[in-house]
Formats: C-alpha cells, structure tokens, sequence
C-alpha cells in the first residue's frame, strides 16, 4: 500500500508509483479506483485524469458488503479496504467517474454548497419552529409569517418565551429611559 499526501506533490508522487509499476509489470494501462467518500477523493480524481490515467468509483456500500463476503468480518481497516477495492474495480464492478471541468465543476460545487446551506437553514428553522410550538404557540397566531418580519425577529430575538413578554411588561427592562421615573 502506497502512502501519500493529498497535495500536488502526494499527487505527483503516486503517479510516478503507479508508472513505474506499469514500467516493471508492462502494462500500458491502468485503471485507479476509489471510494467516493467526503471530498477528499475529488483532487485526486481530477490530477489523475488530467494525467490521462482512467479513474472509476466503487460505491462505499459495495466495498462494505464486499468485506464480510470476504472474511466474514466488517471490520474496517485501510489494506483490508485497498485490497477489496482493488478485487471489485478487477471484478469491473465499478462505474465511471464524470468530472465536470471549468465552470461547470465551479457550478457543481456552487450548486451542491447552496442544496447543503438550504438544507441546513431548513433544519434549523423547522427546529426554531418545534421550540415555538411548544413554549409559545401563540407566536403562529400573532405572526403569520414568523421567520420575515422584523417584529416577529424582534419578538424572537428578545422575547422568546411567553413569561419573558409578561415579565418585560412588568419590569423596568421594557421602558425606555423615558419613560422611567425618577
């Protein structure tokens, strides 16, 4: 098993690997497989074919399920994953990977990083909302729409319970200096 960073020069140091064990074994193609997990995998993937080396993906779930036919375990380890990976791309039990180059690889992130953040603004104001419904269910009724005003932020912002309305309403803490006595 090869180590090596994920920076240009890990990059140029397995593909001098992977050509000299071309050299030595003679073989004039190779293909790379990997498992497409996080990010990590993607500058890899674009260095390589830029280099005109044939990249391919073995689903994580395959690699897995692979494992335990293997050895009846599903331990997880990195030379046991090298090797399983290696047997399924073998085996051609792999797909082909597109990389969108330019702008459309700008886009992809852009796209992908805006379905993320919505998803995450989504999530937390379904939580905000499940806060509400159970300390103040009233907040619905008073602001129809309570994530747009800026009365209803306000409301959130300073008051978000219903005891906290009653208690700046009795207390010094909601007048204004002006309307403070002496």
């Amino acid at each position: 098993m090869l180590k090596f960073g994920n920076d240009k020069n890990g990059f140029e140091a397995i593909s001098t690997s992977i050509r000299t064990i071309c050299k030595l074994k003679k073989l004039d193609k190779v293909i790379v497989g990997m498992e497409p997990t996080g990010h990590y995998w993607k500058p890899l993937a674009n260095y390589l074919i830029l280099k005109k080396m044939t990249v391919v993906m073995v689903n994580p779930y395959h690699t897995k399920r692979a494992k335990e036919l293997d050895d009846n375990s599903p331990t997880k380890n990195d030379k046991k994953d090298v090797l399983t990976i290696a047997r399924l791309v073998r085996d051609g039990r792999y797909y082909e990977v597109y990389m969108p180059q330019d702008i459309f690889a700008e886009l992809r992130v852009l796209s992908n990083s805006r379905i993320n953040l919505m998803k995450r603004h989504n999530a937390i104001k379904n939580t905000i909302t499940a806060v509400l419904d159970e300390y103040f269910p009233e907040f619905g009724t008073v602001f129809k729409q309570p994530f747009k005003g800026k009365a209803s932020m306000q409301v959130m912002k300073s008051c978000p319970f219903p005891s906290l309305i009653l208690w700046s309403r009795s207390g010094t803490r909601g007048r204004s200096r002006r309307h403070t006595r002496s």
